[in-house]
């Protein structure tokens, strides 16, 4: 049935998965339009699937020479200013492998002396130890890896304590994963910080989820649209330690925690048992999660600062 839904074996279609009892993940490559045109939309990308949802790419980087090469890198990574803010982040949990792009950014930085990811999905490592960037992961000495729910395993596991958190859970508007959004498992993710820890978390959802994590933590700021990075102290970067121009880092900085409660006023939190954004049909900000596009519909619920904070705040 897997095959047969995402066309394998026919013409320029290359197809893997893994099915195992904790679910089902699938990468998926085209190379030609077979029947509609909107197909040339998603040709030449390597698309992973989990349980039935887009969630990342694994193109290869383009090779230095490469005109795109440049462009490419211009955009850099919500998770390398985060964990940039971070003086040193040794100890690093990833709650969700994913695509694995955030499991690479962290390994690369020098300062991480241990990685550990926690992957509900057991099949998920075996399928991407056959692409590159799996096989760079996976060979890193210091990445630890856990078959496990997130919360099971950090109440399984007490004294676990991490200077940095970084997490990509599928969108809220998937069944269950608005637990990962809760008060109650950000609270737990916060008590787990070593002092001046942080938490990075990519969300579509910038209404109840963004409201829930500014009334869990004194500082948080939006990057990019749907990255938010947490602290329980004043977040600030050392100009030396950036990975690109302080310019550029102003220029992703959308709110702080003043402005994202001041737009989210109303807005009921998440919690275990009361999952607001999980019921996207009736959330009344349903269009931010844009669950069927696999993308936030940011144009018309946008509120990013009419202009940048000041440089002084946020760099030293």
């Amino acid at each position: 049935m897997l095959r047969t839904v995402h066309l394998a074996g026919l013409p320029g279609v290359e197809f893997a998965f893994a099915e195992t009892r904790t679910g089902v993940v699938a990468l998926r490559r085209q190379d030609r339009v077979l029947t509609f045109p909107e197909e040339a939309t998603v040709l030449h990308q390597t698309r992973l699937d989990v349980v039935g949802s887009q969630h990342g790419r694994l193109d290869p980087a383009p090779a230095d020479g490469d005109p795109r090469a440049a462009a490419a890198r211009e955009g850099w990574h919500d998770e390398e200013w985060a964990l940039a803010a971070h003086p040193r982040p040794r100890r690093v949990l990833v709650t969700g492998l994913g695509d694995a792009q955030m499991v690479e950014v962290a390994l690369g930085r020098p300062e991480v002396e241990s990685l550990t990811v926690v992957e509900l999905d057991a099949g998920l490592r075996r399928l991407l130890e056959g692409t590159s960037r799996g096989r760079r992961v996976f060979g890193d000495r210091r990445l630890r890896y856990v078959v496990d729910d997130g919360r099971r395993w950090l109440l399984a596991n007490p004294r676990e304590r991490f200077d940095f958190v970084l997490m990509f859970p599928l969108p809220a508007g998937h069944a269950y994963y608005t637990n990962l959004y809760s008060r109650e498992f950000l609270e737990l993710l916060r008590d787990r910080l070593e002092p001046g820890g942080m938490i990075g978390l990519s969300t579509a959802d910038s209404y109840a989820s963004a409201r829930t994590m500014a009334l869990v933590f004194p500082a948080l700021l939006r990057l990019g649209g749907e990255f938010y990075l947490a602290s329980i102290t004043p977040i600030g970067w050392r100009m030396a330690g950036l990975p690109g121009p302080a310019a550029a880092l102003l220029g992703r900085i959308e709110a702080d925690r003043a402005r994202i409660l001041e737009a989210t006023e109303g807005v009921p939190e998440n919690r275990d048992l009361r999952p607001n954004s999980e019921y996207f049909l009736t959330y009344p900000w349903r269009e931010v999660l844009a669950v069927n596009r696999g993308r936030a519909a940011r144009a018309p619920l946008d509120y990013r600062f009419e202009t940048p904070p000041p440089r002084g705040r946020l760099l030293r």
